[in-house]
């Protein structure tokens, strides 16, 4: 069986909506839309394998969003799954108003095309390999019947927050259509900081607990009913701990900031026990906060390092020999930082504060983990709790702070200009976000925890409008 790059199989077809392509409303005709969805994803197929490919299925299809006549539709076609005679191709439709100046994801659909010889029997198809993190989460949850966005991860997400709540774990959740849980787990006392993981790779993740105070780590798994916790020693500071995807088939590995031996190092943590340090790096000032990402998508992730008391933001690497460093920028310091897409090349770019001028930087990757800072937005206030994520649906991440006592959207757009805000005004200040789509209707809300300790759901309601918060 030939063995071919998924990229190899991608198509961008752009076509404008003229009248005959609409009805009596000046709106896109679904029948049209299918017939561009089914010619683009067709081609995906006959590019990877080099031959004709006939539809088989229409698996799914959501129309999230009108298209209208003078709209550009932009269709990206790519394959997510191959199997002996047959593959799966995923097409995204993007509808472009020029004087509007908006982008909108539309469209998603999912076909079934068999590969045929000039007789028209079925022949086997060729291997596709997945190259980046999002295609190979895409493949496995296209395997498994998945659905992007299932509602038992979006419990996992709302599950963590609760967790930093009380000493004996209480977790409930306000009904959001329909779902409802409550557990009560008693841990030992100390920790206050938590991170998931699957460990055993069972489809059941784990949570991991630490705390800057101690040397432990405790690791509760089982949930919900066959629960067992771990309390289990260190021989060294954890600060800050973050999960390390790889290309390995173990999901066990960890990073480590030590703040105050101004290390970090990488550790395995597995349900009954902890690993010593697999490699580790020192630095001149002290590394307080990271965050992770496979920044040249050769399936090893990354480390950005940054914090307050923190020289600049490094960029660290792993190799055999151990951890090596390369500088993005020196001479100031950074309160927060992101890992976000800026110029849509599928390749990580970075957004970060800057405590010195207040001002919201941004450095753009060339696709070979070479940042150079690119233009800068300024505050007259310092903003916290930075996160990205595509709040419309429209395929460009949005960047979310919080300032003071309210919440403040940047809208991305295919320019990265990020002009359009949202704020939403809050009662107090928020010192946490989780961000995440919360009943599954597909636009994501923002739960926030603000300093007096009472946690907050705004549902979104289309990307640009968020429900009345609830307080739970």
């Amino acid at each position: 069986m030939n063995v071919r790059k998924v990229s190899e199989s991608q198509i961008t077809m752009t076509e404008l909506v003229l009248p005959h392509h609409t009805n009596q409303l000046g709106t896109l005709f679904g029948g049209q839309l299918m017939y561009w969805i089914d010619m683009c994803a067709s081609l995906s197929a006959e590019k990877i394998t080099g031959r004709v490919c006939v539809t088989a299925s229409v698996d799914k299809v959501d129309f999230l969003h009108p298209v209208k006549l003078g709209d550009a539709v932009t269709l990206l076609s790519s394959v997510n799954r191959v199997f002996n005679t047959s593959l799966e191709i995923g097409v995204k439709v993007f509808a472009q108003n020029f004087k509007e100046g908006t982008v909108k994801h539309t469209n998603s659909a999912y076909l079934t095309f068999v590969n045929v010889d000039q007789q028209g029997k079925p022949v086997k198809a060729v291997e596709a390999v997945p190259e980046t993190n999002e295609q190979k989460d895409d493949l496995m949850r296209r395997s498994s019947g998945e659905k992007i966005g299932s509602k038992a991860d979006l419990l996992k997400n709302s599950f963590i927050l609760f967790f930093l709540l009380f000493q004996t774990l209480s977790f409930s959740q306000v009904p959001i259509n329909g779902f409802c849980f409550r557990n009560d787990y008693t841990i030992p006392k100390g920790y206050n900081q938590i991170i998931s993981a699957d460990l055993n790779l069972n489809g059941r993740s784990e949570l991991i607990l630490y705390s800057p105070a101690q040397k432990h780590i405790g690791v509760l798994s089982g949930m919900p009913e066959d629960t067992v916790f771990n309390d289990l020693e260190t021989k060294f500071e954890i600060f800050q701990l973050k999960h390390l995807k790889n290309k390995t088939s173990s999901n066990n590995l960890f990073a480590v900031v030590e703040r105050k031996q101004r290390k970090i190092s990488v550790v395995n943590i597995y349900v009954d026990s902890i690993s010593g340090k697999l490699a580790e790096i020192s630095f001149d000032s002290y590394p307080e906060n990271i965050v992770t990402g496979d920044i040249d998508l050769n399936g090893i992730e990354e480390i950005l390092v940054y914090g307050s008391g923190f020289d600049g933001l490094s960029l660290l690497y792993r190799a055999e020999d151990g951890i090596g460093e390369r500088k993005i920028v020196t001479g100031t310091s950074f309160s927060e930082a992101v890992f976000i897409d800026l110029n849509d090349d599928g390749y990580p770019d970075v957004a970060a504060f800057d405590i010195l001028d207040n001002s919201l930087r941004f450095f753009l990757n060339n696709t070979k983990g070479v940042f150079r800072a690119t233009r800068t937005i300024p505050y007259s206030e310092k903003i916290k709790s930075l996160e990205s994520y595509d709040l419309n649906n429209d395929g460009f991440a949005e960047i979310i702070y919080a300032i003071n006592n309210q919440l403040e959207i940047l809208y991305g757009d295919y320019q990265s200009a990020f002009n359009q805000k949202k704020v939403l005004k809050l009662g107090d200040k928020p010192v946490s976000l989780l961000i995440g789509d919360f009943n599954g209707d597909k636009y994501p809300g923002i739960i926030y925890l603000v300093s007096n300790g009472i946690l907050n759901v705004t549902i979104g309601k289309n990307g640009l409008e968020f429900l009345n918060r609830f307080i739970c």
